[in-house]
């Protein structure tokens, strides 16, 4: 089986093209988002993807690299506020592709299948 890679940017992850994320998701197929994920669209993906569980579609595994330091100013906390980009990186794949996530505070280690 040969794994394909999606890079996304971040404005892709809204509830206009939650479907359309999901269904780039093949049992091979890993999901890269620049950006952290909201709490609003962790939600979105988890609730949106339950509802296509079935046979063909076993779900989805998902975790969050946050990058950058421990520590921002007010200036980057403004500008990330305003930009909307949350520093970090975004794994999303297939239950069937991921076996495991392990998050650690600097490293996001994924076991596939």
């Amino acid at each position: 089986m040969k794994l394909k890679i999606h890079f996304l940017p971040h404005e892709e992850v809204d509830p206009a093209h939650l479907s359309i994320l999901l269904s780039r998701l093949g049992e091979n197929t890993l999901l890269i988002v620049d950006a952290r994920l909201t709490p609003q669209q962790e939600a979105h993906l988890i609730k949106e993807s339950l509802r296509l569980v079935s046979n063909e579609f076993s779900g989805i595994e998902f975790g969050t690299l946050h990058l950058g330091s421990r520590k921002m100013g007010i200036k980057e906390k403004g500008i990330e506020m305003l930009s909307g980009h949350r520093r970090g990186l975004t794994l999303i794949g297939s239950s069937r592709l991921i076996h495991r996530m392990e998050h650690h505070p600097r490293l996001l280690q994924l076991y596939l299948r």
